[in-house]
This record gives structure tokens, sequence and C-alpha cells, in this order.
């Protein structure tokens, strides 16, 4: 992204105030013919010092009681405001903290949309967060919000994962001076029965896609081995 210190003077909010330039006669006798700005122009973003490929645009105001977004999504690449039009659209929210992330977030993703990916709206990141050796699990938006606290083992814990249907969380905890493997419904934060074998490493907890077997490392009978073991509760 190009930081707003090479950003055109002029920032156009809607498509309307983009004016394509024109042409008159020069100054002065054997000049050539001169370029006379009318407004913002595409090419103020595609040229030097931008050298942009893409600019989103637009602008909030209040209507019948809500936020409403008009957001704008142009190639500036292209000759002329028609052709550069990409996203063209109107997004509603409450008037609150809450409607405006909603509104930023559905105008995010349908960027991303636009160049092939998908948005993580909606979705959240598992992590272990604690001060000196009292860590425990958290969970919360992937924007940083709404942050959760899960477990609280007042021991070290790692390697936090979830299951593809997002039902249960797994990590590695240090319990009672052996790691132990560690599973728990994400809708009740209750712990689920696992079985642990009796091993000085047991690591690296994953669910396999259907949620039935539970994958980790560890060391058994002095080896260190893979493991597959059943799940022993439902979530």
């Amino acid at each position: 992204m190009v930081g707003k210190s090479f950003y055109p003077l002029e920032i156009p909010q809607q498509p309307q105030d983009f004016k394509p330039p024109t042409t008159a006669a020069p100054l002065r006798r054997g000049d050539p013919p001169r370029t006379v700005k009318n407004g913002p122009w595409l090419a103020d973003w595609s040229g030097p010092p931008t050298n942009t490929d893409y600019l989103t645009f637009g602008y909030t105001a209040v209507q019948d009681g809500r936020l409403v977004l008009r957001g704008f999504l142009f190639n500036v690449r292209q000759p002329d405001v028609a052709s550069a039009d990409l996203i063209h659209k109107l997004y509603f929210g409450s008037l609150d903290d809450d409607g405006a992330k909603k509104v930023a977030r559905e105008f995010a993703a349908d960027i991303l949309q636009q160049f092939g990916m998908k948005s993580l709206a909606g979705t959240k990141i598992f992590f272990v967060f604690g001060p000196d050796r009292q860590q425990r699990n958290l969970v919360d938006g992937y924007d940083g919000s709404n942050q959760k606290q899960m477990t609280s083992y007042k021991t070290i814990s790692k390697e936090p994962i979830v299951s593809a249907d997002g039902r249960m969380f797994a990590f590695t905890s240090l319990i009672k001076g052996s790691w132990q493997i560690m599973i728990h419904s994400v809708e009740t934060g209750k712990k689920l029965p696992f079985y642990n074998p009796v091993s000085s490493t047991i690591e690296t907890p994953e669910f396999t896609p259907d949620g039935k077997h539970v994958l980790y490392a560890a060391s058994l009978n002095g080896w260190s081995t893979f493991a597959s073991q059943m799940r022993m509760a439902a979530a």
C-alpha cells in the first residue's frame, strides 16, 4: 500500500469527482498545447509518485438512523471512469462502533474477493498468553477484538490448535511435571477426556480433518514416535 505522504492533493470521494484533463492553446507561440487539470484524475494515482494500480475511496453518512458507507474500488490504470469502476456499492450498519466495523469489514471482504482472496471476518484466533509461567489459552476475533479466556491451568501451555469443525481445541500443557495434551470444547470451555500415555515428551497435537483422531509426537519406550489416538469424547 502506498503511504499517504505520496497521495495527490486532490482526493476523490465519489466517481463524479474525477474530471479528465483538457487541452488548451499554448501561452506562447511555438510551445506545445497545454494540459489543463480540471480536478482529480485516474492518472494522478497511476503515475508517479504513487505509481499504484488500484484505489479505494468513498464516504460515510447517516441515513434513516443507519450508518451508510458508499465504497468504491477503481483500477486507475484504465483510460476512463466507466472502465475503471470495479466496486460501486452501499454498505449499511448501526450507528455505533460495531456498525462502523461491520461496514468496513464488508467493504474489505468485497475488495479481497475481487482479487480472488477470502476475508478473515467472522473467524477466530486461539493463542496462549500469560505472565511468567502462568499461561492461559485465549480466543479472539482475527483483528484482536472480543478476547475471551478459555483455560487457566496456571502452568506453561503451548501449541493450541482447533478442529476443522471449530468445536474443539487442543494444546500441550505442563501438568504436575509432565507434558500432556488437553482438549476442550470451544462452545463451553469444558475439558474433554483424553488419554495421555506416560512419556517424557508429548507435543504438537493436531486433529484429523474429521475430528475423530488426534495426531501427536511422543517419546514411548525410549523412542521418538508419531502417534494417533481416537478422541475420547465429543464436544
